[in-house]
């Protein structure tokens, strides 16, 4: 049961039928109490036809004295229970009855209450006669000469009660039918409604690891299913993507730590074949640090992108000096630049402030720094200054290195991606550094942007929002 009720199909169709029965049922209240109002009243009307009848032809008398005259009115009664017609006139202390039709000593409703006819005008009324005919009922106040009376006339409302009775027994039995031929449809449109959901979860259901580049069909891509298909698909190729970057980065992972761990065991290995001098001893440790340090630096840049791939790293930002963060990281790198003889030129702004967290800018500032020096050649210049653009602040560092080509700028950023990896090893390096960097720059709301050409070295620009 819970199965079945849980199906949208169901639901839908359940709705649906629930939907058009509150509509039914109001329709058909309104339908049948509009109907009794106009069949209703047309009884009252007549009724109030016959009082001002009456009252018209006691005004005509010429001597009230002399009695009434009622010989236009006939002694007959309806052949047709359903058309009976009852005319009567009493005494104003309602008493004694001065004229009946059909003529009765005893009146075939019985006599006026006393508040029936206390008022001039009163309200037509319901009343059941002895014989269990339904008649409407009215009594009028009318005064001619100098004499009152009370005119007291009825109708049958047998034809009325009869015409609401078929209304009411047609909606009993034509409701069950209209929800039923509805409940059918409302089904069966549902299903071919969702028809097109059944075919995408059988896709779907097809698309594994193995086959994320497959895609479900979209018949009509203008639809809301089409557009949810679409959406899917495009869900599909970011998942895609995503695996293909992940098995990327495994094995680019696994490649850059075996190559400091197999450095290791080697020189391991050479240490343990033969005694040897302590300059020799001293010399392999040596070789095994720097092994070990490249091997932790690696270590560290993973975990820094993996616990930012997690949420894990937070930004804590304060409002900072950027130009003095920047020259502080100048100062500490100008030592490795001398080693090649490589000149750093700054130009820095003096007052310089936006609000950032200063490890992660200062993590972005330096593998800028250190990968312009790095693949900058000997006796040459390096240039970084910091300025403002509209509502950024600017960080430059630009070389005079080998630069990079067009086809490279968009996945120069990537994680483990080199331009010429032979290149990039002889110099040291994992491949995180822009990775990192752009991350920390994306962190704070900026953005990092290139602009380099094969041969005329390149551009690094990191641009911050300062407001932020």
């Amino acid at each position: 049961m819970r199965f079945f009720l849980s199906s949208i199909r169901i639901k839908l169709t359940l709705w649906f039928g629930l939907a058009l029965l509150a509509i039914l049922t109001l329709y058909s209240f309104g339908l049948f109490f509009f109907m009794r109002e106009n069949l209703i009243g047309e009884v009252d009307r007549k009724l109030w036809e016959d009082v001002e009848s009456v009252q018209e032809t006691l005004q005509d008398l010429p001597d009230s004295s002399a009695g009434l005259d009622f010989s236009k009115y006939k002694d007959s009664s309806a052949h047709d229970v359903r058309d009976r017609w009852i005319l009567e006139i009493w005494t104003s202390d309602q008493n004694k009855k001065l004229f009946s039709v059909p003529n009765k000593i005893e009146s075939p409703i019985g006599s006026p209450a006393p508040s029936e006819c206390e008022v001039r005008r009163g309200s037509p009324r319901d009343f059941r006669s002895e014989d269990g005919l339904n008649l409407r009922t009215l009594c009028s106040k009318v005064e001619f000469g100098d004499r009152t009376a009370f005119v007291r006339v009825a109708r049958s409302s047998e034809r009325a009660l009869a015409e609401l009775r078929e209304l009411l027994f047609m909606i009993l039995i034509a409701a069950p039918i209209c929800i039923g031929i509805a409940l059918i449809g409302g089904y069966l449109l549902a299903r071919k409604s969702l028809a097109p959901v059944i075919d995408m979860t059988e896709q779907a259901e097809k698309i594994t690891a193995d086959r994320l580049s497959e895609r479900l069909q979209i018949p009509n891509p203008n639809d809301e299913l089409g557009r949810l298909a679409t959406t899917f698909n495009r869900t599909f190729e970011r998942l895609e993507k995503s695996f293909k970057q992940m098995k990327q980065f495994t094995s680019d992972a696994s490649h850059e730590l075996r190559t400091p761990l197999t450095a290791i065991r080697t020189m391991g290995e050479v240490i343990l074949r033969e005694n040897r001098n302590p300059e020799e001893y001293k010399e392999i440790v040596s070789s095994i640090l720097e092994e070990a340090d490249e091997l932790r630096h690696l270590i560290d840049s993973l975990l820094t992108l993996s616990r930012a791939d997690a949420g894990q790293t937070q930004i804590n930002k304060k409002k900072e000096n950027l130009s003095e963060v920047v020259s502080e990281i100048l100062d500490h790198f100008e030592v490795l630049s001398e080693e090649k003889d490589q000149i750093i030129v700054r130009t820095l702004e003096s007052d310089f402030f936006a609000n950032v967290d200063r490890s992660a800018f200062r993590q972005a500032v330096i593998n800028l720094v250190v990968n312009a020096i790095k693949y900058s050649p000997n006796n040459s210049v390096i240039k970084v200054r910091t300025y403002l653009k509209e509502s950024f602040a600017c960080i430059e560092v630009k070389d005079d290195g080998p630069g990079i080509s067009p086809e490279h700028h968009s996945k120069i950023f990537e994680r483990f991606y080199r331009i010429d990896s032979g290149r990039s090893r002889d110099v040291g390096g994992t491949g995180l550094g822009l990775a990192i960097a752009k991350w920390a720059v994306e962190a704070h709301g900026g953005n990092i942007k290139l602009v380099s050409e094969a041969g005329k070295g390149s551009a690094f620009t990191i641009e911050l929002p300062i407001g932020v």
